[in-house]
């Protein structure tokens, strides 16, 4: 064996992650599955998540769906260290029609926000709705 294996084995054995372990919370990520008995309300974030990156959740957080549209989100921890979305997630769910089954990629961008990809039941990016533009439209006369 290596100088450099003994090393690594060694720092194994002692409890020491190697690099490879280690962990950043820039571009972390997570994903859920929407059920609207469960998420429609309120979603949870991974507890093992939180545990990773409890630094980047704050009281409230930023989600932005691919188009850059973004909805400022309350987080609420329970006494037992769960960790919610709440305030604000029911408009980020009405806003892309969210159906039981897609797929939510939340990837962490800096700054307490988070991008949001949603896929469909049929495995495909889901495109967020057009934001929508007022017309005033004259009568005729």
């Amino acid at each position: 064996m290596g100088m450099a294996a003994r090393a690594e084995s060694k720092g194994r054995r002692r409890g020491r992650p190697n690099s490879k372990e280690t962990f950043s919370s820039n571009g972390a990520e997570f994903f859920k599955v929407f059920l609207p008995n469960v998420t429609s309300h309120h979603l949870m974030i991974p507890p093992d998540f939180v545990k990773k990156c409890h630094r980047i959740i704050k009281e409230r957080v930023t989600l932005k769906d691919t188009n850059g549209k973004k909805w400022h989100v309350d987080v609420e921890k329970t006494p037992k260290g769960s960790v919610f979305l709440k305030n604000g997630w029911q408009s980020f769910v009405a806003h892309h029609c969210l159906t039981p089954g897609d797929f939510l990629l939340f990837h962490y961008d800096g700054h307490y926000s988070f991008i949001v990809k949603i896929f469909g039941t049929n495995g495909c990016k889901k495109e967020p709705p057009p934001t929508t533009t007022h017309v005033k439209i004259e009568p005729e006369i």
